[in-house]
């Protein structure tokens, strides 16, 4: 697959009543009417970085990041995660339209933050009498390695608040994890605090996803298949047999507590585990059972302490042995692992199982993180749409994009046209 270099330069249309530059005279640009090109984090100029960070301050200050984050927290109203990861870690599989829009949603919601972005840039600018076509061309940037990038780690350090209040949506959060919404009731509003311990997590230690699997999920010819396959559904890293791992799981699996109760469900997953890793290869070809092995990964990323999920019992040797056999066969999704990377989980004592900010689903849209992570998803998706027209089956208000009040209303077939969004990518994916 050969990478697309974009070489569009921005151009710019006049906006009434604003001036640049200190003349009067001089017109300012209608912010996001031109096409930007979105790079990789580690390749943004030092200039490129600043304007990020003032325009996301700017959105803080002016509320809109606010209306973003809650745009995605309302799930059922924005009907856009086929799989929703709870804060307790376990899936909820939703209605199949939910898991149509989710890469058409995401898409939007990003170039929606862009488009805040460079509207609120411009217009700081403008007021300054500053260039604002340097404005203009802001851009979310996509995670484009295996180490996030240090200015983004130093700009937003863990225990940074950004000043952003959201809903308490999500009764699963553990009590103990010193979240800020813990004993608040639903629907009540705290300050989301952004976290990133990224590289924490157990079963995604790395990023960015396998090659293999990205590869494999757009190589699928179907939106459908692609979409779940990019989303939600787990997938080899590695063939072949392996007789003494799956030994190792199932010896593991022997040693849950409760198997037979409480974690029959997890038990089973350890086992399935096991059946995958023996034959080298998937034992199902059905996307819904190859689900079945998520609550042994849950197990695992959630059960570090070994006070979960059955696995109490468990040694340090046998967690780490069981990690790693895991870890060298299955990976979760792409969407997935850019997420639990990103966040990853907080190691500090007497803080148990909080993973950083981006894997909260009301606190994700106030996180940067999530965003870039998301630009990488949609990279992804890009690269697809340049062989593939087929689009998902959606009817009526399913086919409208709508992310938050403030938002630019999309359709379907604009999002999934890449000559009617003002962005592109500098490169798209390669599998080289």
């Amino acid at each position: 697959m050969k990478r697309r270099r974009v070489l569009q330069l921005i151009s710019c249309a006049p906006i009434a009543g604003l001036s640049c530059n200190g003349d009067p005279s001089d017109s300012c640009v209608e912010p996001g009417q031109a096409v930007v090109v979105r790079k990789g984090a580690s390749q943004m100029t030092l200039d490129e970085i600043e304007r990020f960070k003032q325009a996301w301050g700017l959105l803080v200050l002016n509320g809109e990041l606010e209306q973003l984050a809650m745009g995605h927290a309302d799930l059922d109203g924005q009907r856009h995660h086929g799989t929703q990861i709870r804060a307790d870690y376990t899936a909820i599989v939703n209605p199949d339209n939910y898991a149509w829009r989710f890469l058409c949603w995401h898409r939007a919601y990003v170039l929606d933050l862009e488009q805040a972005m460079r509207a609120a840039l411009v217009a700081d600018y403008a007021a300054r009498g500053l260039d604002c076509r340097e404005a203009d061309s802001v851009f979310v940037p996509y995670f484009d390695g295996a180490q996030y990038p240090d200015w983004l780690r130093e700009w937003m350090p863990t225990g940074t608040p950004t000043g952003v209040s959201v809903p308490h949506i999500d009764e699963t959060i553990d009590p103990d994890s010193g979240h800020e919404s813990n004993g608040l009731a639903i629907g009540e509003t705290y300050q989301a605090v952004m976290r990133a311990y990224e590289g924490q997590s157990w079963t995604c230690p790395t990023a960015p996803p396998s090659p293999r699997m990205i590869a494999a999920a757009i190589a699928h010819d179907g939106f459908d298949a692609m979409s779940r396959a990019l989303e939600s559904i787990p997938g080899l890293i590695t063939e072949g047999p392996d007789p003494a791992g799956a030994a190792m799981v199932r010896e593991g699996a022997e040693e849950v507590v409760d198997k037979e109760g409480a974690n029959a469900m997890v038990y089973g997953s350890f086992l399935s585990i096991a059946d995958i890793v023996e034959a080298g290869g998937w034992v199902t070809t059905d996307p819904m059972e190859v689900f079945g092995i998520l609550p042994a990964l849950t197990a695992i990323d959630r059960g570090r302490a070994y006070d979960e999920y059955g696995i109490q019992a468990w040694t340090e040797e046998r967690f780490l042995a069981v990690v790693a056999v895991i870890n060298a066969h299955i990976q979760r999704s792409p969407h997935a692992v850019l997420h639990f990377f990103s966040a990853g989980e907080s190691r500090e004592p007497g803080v148990r199982g909080l993973y950083g900010s981006s894997a909260y689903f009301q606190d994700a849209g106030a996180d940067p993180h999530f965003y870039m992570l998301h630009c990488e998803l949609d990279r992804y998706f890009a690269t697809w749409l340049q062989t593939h027209s087929d689009q998902p089956p959606l009817e009526g208000e399913d086919r409208l994009f709508k992310t938050w009040g403030g938002a630019t209303e999309w359709t379907l077939d604009e999002l999934m046209d890449p000559a009617s969004v003002p962005f592109a990518y500098d490169e798209l994916w390669s599998a080289s």
